[in-house]
C-alpha cells in the first residue's frame, strides 16, 4: 500500500481507539465503576 493509504488507515485506527476509550470512560464514570481499559491490537 502507498504511504497515503497507510496514513489514512493509521489515523482511522487511532481515532477509533480514542473514541471507544472515551465512551468507556464516560460509561464507567456514570456507573461509578473503577477499572481498566485494555486495548488489544492485532497486526
Amino acid at each position: 500500500a502507498d504511504r497515503q493509504s497507510f496514513e489514512r488507515l493509521a489515523n482511522t485506527n487511532i481515532i477509533a481507539v480514542a473514541a471507544c476509550s472515551n465512551a468507556a470512560v464516560k460509561s464507567m464514570r456514570n456507573r461509578n465503576v473503577e477499572g481498566h481499559i485494555f486495548i488489544l491490537n492485532r497486526r
